[in-house]
């Protein structure tokens, strides 16, 4: 597949959520990709999701790659996935972007130039390629509601990371700006979202500024622990705290301070040496 039929695999032009598709981690594909290794990845936390009545989206915060392994198995449930990754991968030496390349040539590259990042996104490249053709074959119709995909280490990183030099720094943040609005979200006919989390029902701090925007606008909120070993396997309706520095007009600028951002858009570059100009 080409890196443009692997976008629109994931951006269908016929679904109207494609236009907040972010496009970081496709411009970091090459142009081919040869052979491609069969899907992967558990499924099984999606039997606690409740299938698409048409009046619910999702929001799946959820560790590495696992909420794009689950791509297929969301579609075959009547979601349109929306990948929101706005972690860019490590430099790499890439091959002649006009070579067909073997997918695990693209994504575990022996001949990476860093290889300490604080957001591990291979798995959810991996994830990306590979459920691109099954995503397509999926034909989901283009009111499909949708399926907002986030990575919960996006904020604080992999565990063990140290911001030491050299390091590749690429924690971001998630905004109000990258989800649709509250009155898009109705207009729709998307009356309730359920947010879905490994362990806890409570919202990424960062995540609650667009929940209670949207709670506030009145649409209920539901949120589910999939990996929890005890409480309700289902989803239920929480009430989203008020936020630091909520509907604050320079909210996105602070948050964003303290990150680095990508030449091609989203986050991540290296942490410079000392005395060196980062």
């Amino acid at each position: 597949m080409t890196r443009q039929e692997i976008y629109d695999a994931w951006a269908p032009a016929e679904s109207e959520w494609s236009q907040w598709v972010k496009p970081v981690l496709f411009a970091h594909l090459p142009d081919t990709i040869g052979a491609l290794p069969a899907t992967s990845g558990d499924e099984s936390p999606l039997t606690h999701v409740p299938r698409s009545d048409g009046e619910t989206a999702l929001v799946l915060d959820l560790p590495n790659g696992l909420g794009a392994q689950m791509a297929v198995a969301l579609a075959q449930q009547g979601y349109r996935p929306v990948p929101l990754y706005n972690s860019c991968p490590p430099p790499k030496s890439w091959p002649s972007p006009a070579a067909e390349t073997d997918v695990s040539d693209i994504l575990f590259s022996p001949t990476s130039t860093v290889r300490r990042a604080a957001v591990e996104v291979g798995p959810i490249l991996d994830a990306i390629v590979t459920n691109a053709a099954p995503l397509w074959k999926a034909r989901l119709p283009a009111q499909a509601p949708p399926a907002f995909l986030l990575d919960s280490n996006r904020r604080i990183g992999q565990a063990g990371f140290v911001a030491a030099p050299g390091a590749f720094d690429n924690r971001s943040v998630s905004l109000p700006t990258d989800f649709p609005s509250a009155n898009f979200l109705l207009s729709r006919g998307i009356r309730k979202v359920v947010l879905a989390q490994l362990k806890s029902i409570e919202p990424e701090a960062d995540l609650a500024h667009t929940l209670l925007r949207w709670q506030q606008a009145g649409i209920a909120i539901g949120a589910i622990a999939l990996a929890a070993e005890t409480g309700p396997r289902r989803p239920q309706p929480v009430t989203v705290r008020r936020p630091p520095l909520f509907r604050i007009a320079w909210y996105g600028l602070l948050a964003r301070m303290g990150l680095r951002p990508h030449p091609l858009g989203g986050f991540g570059g290296l942490l410079p040496q000392a005395g060196s100009v980062g």
